[in-house]
């Protein structure tokens, strides 16, 4: 039987999604080369043509979450034309993204990868502040058309929409409760839309 050839770049991004499974099935202390390559189906060999070590396979992990958050911004920038709107369905989305398998419970995962990995803070951080850029971009546009207020900077706006899903997710990663954890994250949306809105003299 002949094995399909996968080429380099594929082959990465197959590693990265096989170790990302694999830190939300496992946590920072199970991650394995044998266990990735076991989830590929490969022989560990083959992880090792494509990284060094775990470090880089972190790394690419990082960076594969990093790529999906700005899909989701540009998905939803696509699919609303009215930028609150695009905020809101980005904020679901992140929402169900975040505690997907595939998401892996980013805020589990950030706590998991910093145990055993201290020196991947500044990229974790890069990913947040990576999303919050965009979302300030989205505001700021949104201000000049008359649609956001202006008297706030649209920086601090950013950091206090990402503020309306980190905290309750937290609290989903704890405790459980998915309807809850959406209602919560609603609720916020509704009075941080209200709250954003040109104020009426």
């Amino acid at each position: 039987m002949t094995r399909e050839y996968v080429d380099g770049a594929k082959r990465r991004d197959q590693i990265a999604r096989a170790a990302l499974s694999v830190l939300t099935r496992d946590g920072g202390a199970g991650l394995t080369i044998r266990r990735v390559a076991a989830k590929l189906g490969v022989a560990p060999s083959a992880i090792y043509r494509h990284f060094p070590d775990k470090g880089a396979i972190v790394d690419a992990v990082l960076t594969l979450v990093g790529e999906m958050i700005q899909d989701n911004v540009d998905r939803a920038l696509e699919e609303e034309d009215h930028p609150l709107d695009a905020l809101g369905l980005l904020l679901m989305r992140h929402t169900h993204f975040l505690v997907s398998d595939l998401g892996a419970g980013h805020i589990f995962l950030t706590t998991e990868i910093l145990a055993h990995y201290p020196d991947k803070n500044q990229r974790i951080a890069t990913n947040v502040e990576q999303l919050a850029e965009r979302v300030s971009g989205i505001l700021l546009r949104a201000a000049k058309q008359g649609i956001v207020r202006s008297d706030i900077p649209a920086h601090v706006l950013a950091r206090m929409y990402v503020g309306l899903f980190q905290p309750p997710v937290l609290h989903y990663q704890l405790l459980g409760g998915l309807t809850h954890l959406v209602g919560v994250v609603e609720e916020n949306w509704s009075a941080f839309r209200t709250m954003v809105q040109p104020q009426i003299k």
